[in-house]
C-alpha cells in the first residue's frame, strides 16, 4: 500500500508540461541525429504543414471509445506491422480498407455492435528494437527501425531527419484516400466473388474460402436491399488511424494547439499508442504522452509489474477520463497468470481503461533466423483475453492485429491455408521489413472467429 501511494503521488504531482518539455527526459529508442542543425530544420517545416487530422475527429473518436468501454461498440485495430515506402500505392490502400471493411461486416453482422475502425496506417514508420545495431557481414551497423528513421538497406542506416518529410507526404496522401473511400464507399458495390480471381491458388485452398465468401455476400445482400441502404451509416465507413508514437521529433512537430479550447492534440494521428519498450514513467515518452489530449493506448507485456501498471494510468489519465485509455495487452503464453492480476488492481483503484487483446507479439517464433508467428497462438491468446474478461466480469474491448491485405506467406496456419513445409511456405511470398503479419484470408478466419466469441 505504501508503494501505491508514494506512486500516486509521483504521477499526480503538477509539472509544466509544453510540446518539448520530453526533451528534458531521458529516452529510449529514439534516433541519434548526427546532423542536430538538419533535425531543428525538419522539425521546424514539420510544425508548419497543415496537421494531418483535426482535433473534432480525434474527439469523435474519444466518445466511440467511450461507448466500447460501456460494451456498446467493439474495436477493431489493424494494419501493418510498418509501413514502407516501397509497398505505398493507390491499390494497396483501398485493398487494406476492404480488408477493413470485409472484417466489419462480419463482426457487425455477427454480434450486433457497433465496431470502431482503427488503422495501423498513416504514420506507422518507426519502429522500436531490441538492439540499437545489428552485425552483417562482420560490420556493425545501426538497426533498422523504420522508414521514418532510417532504411533497410544496410549502406542507408544512419538515421536521417528527411525522411519524416517523406512519412508526413506520404501519410497524407494515405489520409486523403482513405477520406474519400470512408464518404463514397457503398456495401452495395461490393461483389466480393470477384476477389476469387486475385487470390492465390499456392497459398490458399480456394475451395474452402466459398462458405465464407457467400456469407459475407449474404450480409452485403441484405444491407443493400434494406430501407436503410441510403443511409449515414450503412453507406458511409469510418477508418481512423492510429501508429505507434515512437518518434517524438515528428509528434511534437505535428502536435497543434486547439483554438477553441485551449488543448492540445497530437495531430498526426487520431490515436497513438506507448510501446512496452517506451512506458517507463519518468522517460520520454510517457512525458509526452501526458499532455496530449488523443486518446491513447499503452502495450503492456506479462512483465509489467501491477504497481506500475497503477502508477502510469495515474500519470496519463489524472482525471481518469472515460474513453482516454486503452490497454493493448501482448502477452503470449504468460496470459492466463499476468492478465488477471492487471484486471484486478485496475478494478481495486476504480480506473477506467478499455481493454484491447493484441495476440501478435507476444508470440514470435523463428523458423531458420526467418521471424513468423503461428495462427493457432494467436487463437490461443485470443481465447485466454476473452474468457479471462467474461470469468473476470469485465469487458473484452477490442483486438488489434498486425495484417495485410496482400497475400503474404509470414504467418504459418489457417484453415485456408495449403498445408505444406513451413519453410517453403514462408519463402513463397515473405514481403514484411520487420513483424510477420496474417494475410488476407488468415485474418478473416480471425475476425470470424473473435465474432463468434463476442458477447
Amino acid at each position: 500500500m505504501k508503494k501505491i501511494i508514494l506512486f500516486i503521488s509521483i504521477a499526480t504531482s503538477v509539472c509544466a508540461w509544453t510540446p518539448n518539455s520530453w526533451k528534458q527526459k531521458q529516452s529510449k529508442q529514439l534516433p541519434d541525429y548526427k546532423n542536430r542543425g538538419t533535425l531543428l530544420k525538419i522539425e521546424t517545416i514539420l510544425s508548419k504543414k497543415p496537421p494531418l487530422v483535426i482535433s473534432p475527429e480525434i474527439d469523435n473518436l474519444k466518445k466511440e471509445l467511450e461507448e466500447i468501454e460501456r460494451g456498446e461498440r467493439f474495436l477493431f485495430m489493424g494494419g501493418d506491422c510498418a509501413e514502407t515506402f516501397r509497398e505505398h500505392s493507390s491499390k494497396q490502400i483501398i485493398n487494406n480498407y476492404q480488408l477493413f471493411i470485409f472484417s466489419t461486416i462480419i463482426l457487425m453482422t455477427k454480434t450486433g455492435k457497433k465496431i470502431t475502425k482503427i488503422a495501423r496506417a498513416a504514420g506507422q514508420f518507426s519502429k522500436p528494437r531490441s538492439n540499437d545495431y545489428e552485425m552483417i557481414d562482420n560490420k556493425k551497423i545501426p538497426v533498422y527501425k523504420g522508414d521514418m528513421i532510417n532504411r533497410e538497406s544496410i549502406d542507408k542506416r544512419e538515421p536521417d531527419p528527411f525522411l519524416m518529410l517523406r512519412a508526413y507526404h506520404q501519410s497524407m496522401e494515405t489520409l486523403n484516400l482513405i477520406r474519400a473511400l470512408s464518404y463514397s464507399h457503398k456495401y452495395s458495390s461490393i461483389n466480393v466473388q470477384n476477389w476469387k480471381t486475385d487470390l492465390m491458388s499456392n497459398i490458399y485452398q480456394i475451395d474452402f474460402l466459398t462458405e465464407i465468401l457467400n456469407n459475407v455476400q449474404s450480409s452485403i445482400n441484405v444491407l443493400s436491399s434494406s430501407e436503410l441502404e441510403n443511409s449515414w451509416n450503412i453507406n458511409c465507413a469510418q477508418l481512423y488511424t492510429g501508429h505507434e508514437g515512437m518518434l517524438l521529433h515528428y509528434e511534437e512537430a505535428l502536435t497543434r494547439k486547439d483554438r477553441f479550447t485551449d488543448k492540445y492534440y497530437d495531430c498526426s494521428s487520431h490515436f497513438l499508442w506507448i510501446g512496452e519498450r517506451t512506458r517507463q514513467l519518468n522517460y520520454a515518452h510517457v512525458e509526452f504522452f501526458k499532455g496530449i489530449h488523443n486518446p491513447i493506448g499503452i502495450k503492456v507485456s506479462h512483465q509489467i509489474e501491477p504497481w506500475e501498471l497503477i502508477q502510469l494510468l495515474l500519470a496519463l489519465n489524472p482525471q481518469n477520463e472515460h474513453g482516454k485509455i486503452c490497454l493493448i495487452t501482448r502477452m503470449g503464453e504468460h496470459i492466463e497468470d499476468a492478465l488477471p492480476k492487471l484486471i484486478d488492481v485496475v478494478k481495486k483503484y476504480n480506473l477506467n481503461v478499455i481493454w484491447v487483446c493484441d495476440p501478435m507479439h507476444g508470440n514470435g517464433k523463428s523458423i531458420n533466423n526467418i521471424k513468423t508467428r503461428y495462427y493457432n497462438d494467436i487463437v490461443k491468446e485470443v481465447d485466454h483475453f476473452f474468457n479471462i474478461h467474461y470469468k473476470k466480469g469485465t469487458i473484452p474491448g477490442g483486438i488489434h492485429l498486425e495484417m495485410t491485405s496482400n497475400d503474404v506467406t509470414e504467418c504459418i496456419g489457417g484453415n485456408y491455408i495449403i498445408k505444406e513445409n513451413n519453410e517453403k511456405f514462408l519463402n513463397t511470398n515473405y514481403l514484411s521489413s520487420c513483424d510477420p503479419r496474417l494475410n488476407f484470408f488468415q485474418t478473416v478466419e480471425l475476425i470470424e472467429h473473435i465474432s463468434n466469441i463476442i458477447v
